[in-house]
Protein backbone atom coordinates (compact mmCIF):
# COMPACT_ATOMS: atom_id res chain seq x y z
CA UNK A 1 0.00 0.00 0.00
CA UNK A 2 1.37 3.41 -0.95
CA UNK A 3 0.87 6.22 1.53
CA UNK A 4 1.81 9.16 -0.68
CA UNK A 5 -0.71 10.65 -3.04
CA UNK A 6 0.64 12.55 -5.98
CA UNK A 7 -1.56 15.61 -6.33
CA UNK A 8 0.29 17.49 -9.02
CA UNK A 9 2.85 16.90 -11.72
CA UNK A 10 4.99 19.31 -9.66
CA UNK A 11 5.50 16.52 -7.10
CA UNK A 12 7.63 14.71 -9.71
CA UNK A 13 9.55 17.77 -10.82
CA UNK A 14 13.06 18.57 -9.78
CA UNK A 15 13.37 22.02 -8.20
CA UNK A 16 15.57 24.73 -9.68
CA UNK A 17 18.64 25.85 -7.79
CA UNK A 18 19.08 29.20 -6.12
CA UNK A 19 22.59 30.65 -6.22
CA UNK A 20 24.20 32.81 -3.56
CA UNK A 21 27.88 33.72 -3.84
CA UNK A 22 28.50 30.69 -6.02
CA UNK A 23 26.64 28.25 -3.75
CA UNK A 24 23.91 26.34 -5.56
CA UNK A 25 21.22 25.36 -3.09
CA UNK A 26 17.52 24.86 -2.51
CA UNK A 27 15.44 25.62 0.56
CA UNK A 28 13.35 22.78 1.90
CA UNK A 29 10.29 25.06 2.11
CA UNK A 30 10.46 25.70 -1.65
CA UNK A 31 9.88 22.03 -2.46
CA UNK A 32 6.52 20.30 -2.87
CA UNK A 33 5.23 18.89 0.42
CA UNK A 34 5.78 15.29 -0.71
CA UNK A 35 9.47 15.97 -1.36
CA UNK A 36 9.84 17.84 1.93
CA UNK A 37 8.43 14.90 3.87
CA UNK A 38 10.64 12.39 2.07
CA UNK A 39 13.77 14.45 2.71
CA UNK A 40 12.93 14.85 6.39
CA UNK A 41 12.46 11.07 6.66
CA UNK A 42 15.73 10.35 4.90
CA UNK A 43 18.54 8.89 6.95
CA UNK A 44 21.04 11.17 5.22
CA UNK A 45 21.94 14.55 6.69
CA UNK A 46 21.54 17.01 3.83
CA UNK A 47 20.86 20.27 5.58
CA UNK A 48 23.15 23.27 5.66
CA UNK A 49 22.73 26.87 6.80
CA UNK A 50 23.60 29.84 4.62
CA UNK A 51 24.08 33.41 5.80
CA UNK A 52 22.40 35.81 3.41
CA UNK A 53 22.33 39.53 4.21
CA UNK A 54 23.29 38.83 7.84
CA UNK A 55 20.39 36.37 8.25
CA UNK A 56 20.94 32.65 8.72
CA UNK A 57 18.80 30.64 6.35
CA UNK A 58 18.37 27.11 7.67
CA UNK A 59 17.10 23.90 6.09
CA UNK A 60 19.00 24.48 2.87
CA UNK A 61 20.42 21.65 0.79
CA UNK A 62 23.32 21.91 -1.62
CA UNK A 63 21.83 21.49 -5.05
CA UNK A 64 24.19 18.67 -6.03
CA UNK A 65 23.04 16.68 -2.98
CA UNK A 66 19.39 17.38 -3.77
CA UNK A 67 19.82 16.26 -7.40
CA UNK A 68 21.56 13.09 -6.29
CA UNK A 69 18.78 12.32 -3.79
CA UNK A 70 16.07 13.16 -6.33
CA UNK A 71 17.51 10.91 -9.03
CA UNK A 72 18.57 7.95 -6.89
CA UNK A 73 15.92 7.83 -4.16
CA UNK A 74 12.88 10.02 -4.75
CA UNK A 75 12.09 9.09 -8.34
CA UNK A 76 12.68 5.42 -7.59
CA UNK A 77 10.36 5.44 -4.56
CA UNK A 78 7.52 7.23 -6.35
CA UNK A 79 7.66 5.40 -9.69
CA UNK A 80 5.22 2.65 -8.52
CA UNK A 81 2.78 5.32 -7.32
CA UNK A 82 2.83 6.99 -10.72
CA UNK A 83 2.10 3.67 -12.44
CA UNK A 84 -0.73 2.92 -10.00
CA UNK A 85 -2.19 6.41 -10.50
CA UNK A 86 -2.04 6.07 -14.29
CA UNK A 87 -3.69 2.63 -14.16
CA UNK A 88 -6.45 4.01 -11.91
CA UNK A 89 -7.06 6.87 -14.35
CA UNK A 90 -7.31 4.40 -17.25
CA UNK A 91 -9.86 2.29 -15.35
CA UNK A 92 -11.90 5.39 -14.45
CA UNK A 93 -11.84 6.50 -18.11
CA UNK A 94 -12.91 3.05 -19.29
CA UNK A 95 -15.78 2.98 -16.79
CA UNK A 96 -16.96 6.45 -17.76
CA UNK A 97 -17.09 5.38 -21.41
CA UNK A 98 -19.47 2.49 -20.66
Amino acid sequence: MFTYIINEARDFMKANAKIYKGIEYIQLSDLPLVQQEKLLQSSQSFFIKIMIDKKIISKCIQYKDYVSWFESEYKQQLAPVAVETKQRQNVELAISNI
